[in-house]
């Protein structure tokens, strides 16, 4: 015992010295376990209520995150402002409730808010923030308030507006306004108690506010105070009216207009009364009204005036109604009240005679109004007895009440009336139109049979149509073509036997009556075994119960076979056009009109027809294309044979080669391109000399099948001239044959045809050739019969070599500026053979700015582009120097295809000279040339500055372009008809050079043949032309107007030499000066003019002058004025008398 106790003693020992020599970091780590239990105790295990879950700590951990940040992030606030309060004071001012709103604003975040305020119906006449003017915005529901808070606290919102008062007699008056929702809201109505009409005080005021919890009145002196809990609401509406004391009680006097409309259907009754109060005297808080026994009430609105506070039924046809609010008269041209009373009665049969049933007022001084009927088309209504009420025509109803589905129209003044009808059910009309199409081929006789009915009176429910016997049923469908969407209204189908024929039985899902009622049947019936020869019956379909039936039929059978009518078994039917079927109706499936083999046509039953369907013999023709292709060395034939295969189909297809010919064209020369060849068959003619070719198809072939036959036959080298025969491919087992021969060749070849017996000259163009090859063809002979001789001759060509790269158009548009500056754009059109770099040289005192290749010609001209649009054209190129200092090269190698075209455009600046353009200089530009790379043609667009004017030009270039006339620019348009060409070389999409950008300031164009060009412009200031051009004008009138007063010369020669001197310098070549001789010229017609008008109007004078008046002469011969003016003075002498008798 001892020793066992020491034995657990020491253990112990061991085991609390190793716990502390372990290290602390050891102690700190945590050390998975695992323990196993019995797998059958696992679920007591995890039923413990201390039971846990076990997963991995790092996904405890992760959870354990989550929660952390969910505990530790503040809560969010449910709102940053709040109105909790809300107090409204109203006060009657003139004819408006003025009212004042306080509201407690609670703000619980600091920043900017806005608060919503759904006032209606209201004005605004002052709002105020903490006493402060409002920020207010306007929203289509109301109001908004913007504010801004730098913390948390509250404010104080004032609002003051005003309220619309409406008034509905003297004595009463309302107010009704949409205010926002509050916990809590309190109003105070201050109201007086007398009113405009009655100044003096009433005894006591009525006073509603809806809604309204707790509602307290005080009486004052002059007023009362109304004070109300609203609750939460979001409209008030204030209610009052002055009780006066009567003194004399007054009758009421009511009358009434009652429209009421019955609408007879199948099952029911529905009865629709509209009465219209008129009040003439006193009121009235309720109605009584009798309705028909029988009939329950569905509705009872009120439409105008008071609304209806309830109704209830009296007995058993008395319905009462009480209103909100006494009904009264509201003035001339209103409606006191309007009510609406909607009944219906269920039946199952309408009685054949009856009383029409209506709804009476009770109460009233007088009732009138009118009286309406609409049957269901099922049923038509017969007037037996009709007492004290008129009938009238539907048009002569009032706009107000709607005519729709409206058979009878009454009128009535006063009650009692009596109206009473006999209804009989209407039977079905209809008519119809039907068309048939039938199929038939070896095995099949298919029956597409459409019907079109036109109902005219009632509905319909289903149809019964006879069909063939011995067919079997496919499809069924029924649609209205009247309706969208077209749905499918069968609801089943069924065929039945009686009296030893087929009758198709259709039930719809609904009563139909509609003009387009669509039955469309599909019927299929198997044929015994197929026969040479068949006899066919006509397909019968017949409707039954149907007014009128007419139709067309239309038989198609497989072109294979042959339909025609057995003769005198035809009756009620007549032959129609196959182009007239089917115009009238729904139209059956047909595949082609033009495929129908017999149409008839038939108007009533019974119809019967016998046909008889025999099998046609197949048809065959064929077409040859014979495709001659000669290359260096090398002839190459290819047969195209297109066999047309009619009616019948057929498996065999036969033609003939000839025997040298056929030893090149073995089994696996001859294909076809569906794959169809089963075997090829190759029999040789040895008297002939030919070979028959006979291909066999997998199947029997029926339309088109084409046959293709290669040969091939090496030429050798062609020296000087080769001479072949082409030779001839027959067709056999054919009804027709035609064909094309059709010759291609290498450039490097001539060829010329020496033998064309019995061929015709074609080409691509002929309407015949629709399934030849077009393209690279140099001849092709037609022949329609065999018999033909075609031989050709070959000849070898040489060809001098081609340039590598071309440029087929530069075009180059500057634009100058006044420091002498300009920035140019030079758009090329390349084709490039085999050259790698295009090198070209800009003019000195120039650079490069850019290289680029136009991606795609745009389809707008640059002036409708923008530039981002011109930026996505062009692609941008690397360009290098070259080893000569204006030189530059760009790799143009890979850029398109070999021959292909492309468009560069290539930037650059120069600086023509220093300086900035003076009142008078000249400048000269130098075109952009290409080294080794010859241009076809060259134009070059100038845009100058618009200040000068442009005087000389000197160029190598032509100028296609007209000069301005400065001054006289009025007249430039007379001056240019039958001038110089002045529109300018246009630079259209499709030449593939087009300038990227505009000019700007004046443009003038050149061309010419090759790039090599300069341009040298000499200019001069606007102002110091038109000077010159002044000048030379008054020295032009100067000379004729004085020139003359010297007698060296006569105003008429002065005036024809300017003229003639205008002419002259017109000759010159003047450019820029040409606006001189115009100066000339019309100075020279202006003082002319006034020359030739002076002397007309001293004419004139002179001839009404009287005799002592002294002429004017321009020259005056002083040697002979003595005797002048004693002849005058002699004149003058002389008696009056002398004059009186010469007049």
């Amino acid at each position: 015992m001892f020793q066992k106790f020491f034995l657990v003693f020491w253990m112990l020992l061991l085991v609390l010295s190793f716990a502390q020599a372990q290290p602390q970091e050891d102690q700190s780590q945590v050390k998975e376990r695992i323990i196993y239990i019995p797998y059958h105790k696992l679920e007591s295990l995890l039923e413990k209520k201390d039971s846990g879950i076990y997963l991995p700590y790092q996904d405890y951990r992760k959870l354990m995150d989550e929660l952390e940040k969910l505990q530790s992030r503040p809560p969010e606030l449910p709102a940053s402002v709040v109105i909790s309060h809300i107090s409204y004071q109203a006060k009657l001012v003139d004819k408006f409730l003025q009212i004042e709103a306080n509201a407690h604003v609670n703000v619980l975040k600091e920043g900017w808010h806005g608060i919503e305020l759904q006032f209606g119906n209201i004005a605004l006449k002052e709002a105020l923030f903490n006493d402060k003017p409002a920020l207010i915005k306007l929203k289509p529901n109301g109001y908004e308030l913007i504010f801004q808070s730098e913390k948390v606290d509250k404010h104080q919102l004032k609002l003051v507006f005003v309220v619309p008062v409406k008034k509905t007699h003297t004595l009463s008056a309302s107010a009704e306004f949409q205010v926002p929702r509050a916990p809590i809201a309190n109003l105070t109505v201050e109201l007086p108690l007398a009113n405009e009409e009655n100044k003096e005080a009433m005894p006591k005021m009525k006073v509603d506010v809806n809604p309204s919890l707790l509602t307290q009145m005080e009486y004052g002196k002059d007023s009362v105070v109304v004070k109300s809990l609203l609750g939460n609401t979001d409209q008030v509406q204030i209610t009052w009216q002055w009780e006066a004391e009567r003194k004399v009680e007054v009758k009421s006097i009511v009358q009434t207009d009652n429209t009421s409309r019955l609408e007879i259907a199948e099952n029911f009754l529905q009865l629709q009364s509209k009465v219209v109060y008129d009040v003439i005297q006193g009121e009235a808080s309720s109605l009584r009204l009798r309705i028909p026994k029988g009939f329950r009430i569905l509705s009872v609105v009120s439409l105008q005036g008071v609304g209806i506070r309830d109704w209830a039924l009296e007995g058993e046809d008395i319905l009462f109604v009480q209103l909100h609010d006494k009904l009264v008269n509201l003035g001339e041209g209103k409606t006191d009240l309007e009510v609406e009373i909607k009944l219906e009665q269920i039946i199952k049969k309408i009685e054949e005679k009856f009383a029409l049933p209506c709804i009476q007022v009770l109460d009233v001084e007088r009732e009138k109004g009118f009286y309406i009927v609409a049957v269901n088309d099922l049923y038509t209504l017969k007037l037996l007895k009709r007492q004290e009420i008129s009938q009238i025509d539907i048009h002569d109803l009032p706009g107000s009440i709607s005519r729709e589905d409206v058979q009878f129209a009454f009128k009535y003044l006063k009650r009692p009336f009596v109206l009473e009808g006999e209804m009989e059910k209407k039977e079905p009309e209809y008519e119809v139109a039907t068309n048939v199409y039938a199929y038939l081929d070896e095995n099949l006789y298919k029956l597409y049979a459409h019907f079109q009915y036109d109902i005219k009176k009632s509905r319909i429910f289903g149809t019964k149509v006879a069909i063939p016997s011995g067919f079997m049923i496919l499809d069924v469908k029924v649609h209205d073509l009247a309706e969208q969407p077209k749905a499918d209204l069968i609801k089943e189908y069924r065929s039945v036997e009686e009296q030893g024929k087929t009758f198709l039985m259709v039930t719809f899902q609904k009563g139909i009556r509609s003009p387009k009622l669509v039955l469309r049947v599909q019927l299929q019936k198997k044929l015994e075994q197929e026969e040479k020869v068949r006899e066919i019956l006509l397909p019968v379909f017949q409707v039954e119960g149907a007014k009128r039936e007419d139709g067309n039929i239309g038989m198609e059978v497989k072109p294979s076979f042959n339909i025609t009518t057995i003769e005198k078994t035809q009756k009620n039917v007549f032959p129609l056009d196959t182009r007239e079927l089917f115009k009238q109706g729904d139209k059956p499936p047909y595949s082609n009109i033009n495929n129908i083999n017999i149409g008839l046509r038939y108007f009533d039953h019974p119809i019967v027809a016998s046909f008889r369907m025999e099998k046609r013999d197949p048809l065959v023709t064929a077409e040859v294309y014979h495709y001659v292709e000669v290359a260096e060395n090398v002839l190459k034939s290819r047969i195209q044979i297109f066999y047309d295969v009619q009616y019948t189909g057929v498996k065999e297809f036969s033609f003939t080669l000839p025997e040298a010919i056929a030893q090149e064209v073995p089994k696996s020369r001859v294909t076809d391109a569906k794959g169809l060849i089963k075997e090829i068959q190759i029999v040789p003619d040895k008297e002939k000399k030919i070979s028959l070719y006979t291909v066999h198809t997998q199947r029997d072939i029926l339309g088109v099948f084409e046959v293709r036959v290669d040969y091939e036959k090496k030429l050798g080298q062609i020296e000087t001239e080769v001479q072949e025969k082409i030779f001839e491919v027959v067709t056999q087992n054919t009804k027709r044959e035609n064909g094309f021969f059709i010759f291609k060749k290498d450039n490097n070849l001539s060829m010329d045809f020496l033998s064309t017996k019995g061929l015709e000259v074609s080409d691509i163009n002929d309407p015949t050739f629709t399934r030849g090859d077009k393209k690279g063809v140099l001849a092709i002979f037609k022949y329609n019969a065999h018999g033909y001789e075609l031989e050709m001759s070959l000849k070898k060509l040489s060809f001098e070599p081609v340039l590598n790269t071309v440029i087929q158009r530069l075009h180059i548009s500057s634009t100058v500026n006044k420091d002498y500056t300009s920035k140019n754009e030079a758009v090329i059109l390349v084709i490039n053979n085999r050259k790698q770099m295009l090198e070209f040289e800009i003019p000195e005192g120039s650079r490069v700015t850019s290289v680029s290749r136009l991606k795609s010609i745009p389809n707008n001209r640059y002036r409708n582009m923008k530039a981002y649009e011109i930026n996505e054209s062009l692609e941008a190129l690397n360009w290098s120097q070259s080893d000569k200092e204006r030189r530059f090269k760009v790799n143009i190698a890979t850029n398109v295809q070999k021959n292909a075209p492309f468009v560069l455009v290539i930037k650059y600046e120069s600086n023509l000279k220093k300086g900035e353009m003076e009142f008078y200089g000249d400048f000269k530009l130098n075109a952009i040339e290409f080294v080794d790379v010859p241009i076809t043609y060259f134009t070059w667009d100038l845009g100058l500055p618009g200040e000068y004017q442009y005087v000389w030009f000197k160029s190598n270039l032509v100028k296609n372009f007209s000069y301005e006339y400065g001054t006289w620019s009025i007249l430039s348009e007379i001056l240019d008809r039958g001038g110089i060409d002045t529109s300018d070389v246009s630079q259209e999409g499709e030449t593939g050079v087009i300038p990227i950008y505009p000019i700007e300031g004046k443009q003038f164009s050149f061309y010419r043949l090759n790039a090599s060009g300069y341009i040298h412009a000499t200019y001069i200031y606007n102002n110091w032309l038109y000077t010159l051009d002044l000048l030379v004008f008054f020295l032009v009138c100067l000379f004729i107007a004085v020139l003359p007063k010297t007698k060296l010369v006569n105003r008429l020669s002065l005036v024809f030499f300017f003229l003639g001197v205008s002419i002259l310098l017109a000759s010159f070549n003047l450019q820029g000066f040409q606006e001189i001789y115009l100066t000339v010229f019309i100075g020279t017609c202006v003082a002319g003019s006034m020359a030739l008008i002076m002397s007309f109007f001293q004419k004139i004078g002179q001839y009404f002058s009287p005799a002592t008046a002294k002429t004017h002469t321009i020259y005056r011969d002083k040697s002979k004025e003595p005797q002048v003016k004693e002849a005058v003075e002699t004149q003058q002498e002389k008696p009056k008398t002398d004059d009186v008798e010469k007049k």
